[in-house]
């Protein structure tokens, strides 16, 4: 992320994206010194995709539609933050930083699932 862009922000977005860009690269900071491991890619696309899905959501509000069941279904179970809590729980996890590349985008049916139940 190009925290230099944070100038084409409207204000109140501005201390919104200062709040995930400084929890996330503090986490990542703290887990590299601990562990030796960079995390911050993975919390990065984590945001990266939870913003997205937002936008979507924001994006049928702003036109008025209202979405079929099943097109909501398959943008909720990632807006409801289901990826990006099992993605930080997984980084900061001991045992599973030997298997970081292969999370969350090799796991989708388990984050589904994990998702579907919040």
């Amino acid at each position: 992320m190009d925290i230099n862009a944070i100038d084409k922000f409207p204000e109140y977005m501005k201390m919104c994206l200062l709040a995930v860009f400084n929890t996330a690269n503090d986490a990542a900071y703290r887990i590299t010194e601990e562990k030796n491991l960079d995390i911050l890619p993975y919390l990065k696309r984590a945001w990266g995709d939870l913003c997205k899905e937002y936008l979507v959501e924001a994006k049928w509000y702003h036109r008025g539609h209202v979405p079929k069941l099943s097109d909501n279904l398959d943008n909720a179970w990632m807006s409801i933050s289901g990826r990006m809590f099992l993605t930080n729980a997984f980084c900061i996890n001991s045992r599973g930083l030997g298997k970081l590349p292969h999370f969350p985008r090799n796991h989708t049916a388990i984050v589904h699932a994990s998702a579907a139940l919040q």
